[in-house]
C-alpha cells in the first residue's frame, strides 16, 4: 500500500510515464498493480529469476547520463528524443565496448590502411571527443568562398544555426552537404526546403 501511495505522489495523474520497469520484489503487490493500471502505466517486471536484467538497465541509463545528457542542455521533449536517437546510433555503431573486445554492437570491418578522420556526433559532445559548436552563422560570402574552393560545408551545431537570409536555395544546395542541429535552424523557408533531404 505504501508503494502504491509513493507512485501516486511521484507521478501526478496527468504526468505519469507509459511504463514502469521494475524487479519482482514482493512490495509490488496487487495494490500496486491496480494503481498502475488505473494511472495508465504499463507494468513491465523483469523476467523471473533474472536479477541481472535490472543491472543492465541501470548500466545503460548511467551511460546515457554520463556520456550524453549531462553535457547537453535539453530544450524540450522533441529535442531530447533527437539527442537520444543520435546517441543510440552512436552507441550501436561507433562506441567501443570492452565486453565486445573493443568493438561496437554493429560490427565493423578491420581496416589495415586508410585515413583516420573525426566527425562531430551529438553536436560534438565532449565525451565523444570532438569540438562542441554552440552556434554558427553562415553568410552568403562564406558559402560563396566554399563554392569557389570546391568545398562542402557540414553544419553540426548544438544551439542556434543561422543561414543568412540572402543565401539562395541553389547556393545552399551547392555548398551545404549536411545539417545536424540539436536546437534551432534559422533560414528562409526556401533554403530549409532545399536542404530538407540533408537535414537530420
Amino acid at each position: 500500500e505504501w508503494v502504491a501511495h509513493q507512485i501516486t505522489e511521484a507521478f501526478p495523474w496527468d504526468k505519469a510515464p507509459h511504463y514502469l520497469i521494475r524487479d519482482r520484489d514482493r512490495i509490488y503487490g496487487g495494490v500496486v498493480a491496480r494503481r498502475l493500471r488505473a494511472m495508465g502505466i504499463r507494468d513491465k517486471p523483469t523476467a523471473p529469476a533474472a536479477p541481472w536484467q535490472n543491472g543492465f538497465a541501470e548500466r545503460l541509463i548511467g551511460s546515457i547520463r554520463r556520456e550524453c545528457v549531462d553535457h547537453i542542455i535539453v530544450l524540450g521533449e522533441a529535442h531530447l528524443r533527437r539527442i537520444l536517437r543520435s546517441y543510440a546510433d552512436y552507441y550501436k555503431r561507433v562506441r567501443t565496448h570492452r565486453s565486445l573486445d573493443k568493438d561496437a554492437p554493429v560490427c565493423r570491418l578491420v581496416q589495415r590502411t586508410g585515413v583516420i578522420s573525426s566527425r562531430a556526433i551529438l553536436g560534438g559532445s565532449p565525451s565523444i571527443r570532438s569540438d562542441l559548436v554552440f552556434g554558427t552563422h553562415n553568410t552568403r560570402q562564406d558559402l560563396e568562398a566554399a563554392r569557389r574552393a570546391g568545398e562542402m560545408v557540414h553544419i553540426n551545431v548544438l544551439g542556434l544555426a543561422t543561414i543568412a537570409q540572402d543565401v539562395t536555395p541553389n547556393l545552399a544546395r551547392a555548398t551545404i552537404a549536411s545539417v545536424s542541429v540539436l536546437g534551432a535552424l534559422h533560414a528562409t523557408p526556401a533554403v530549409k526546403a532545399a536542404l530538407a533531404d540533408r537535414t537530420r
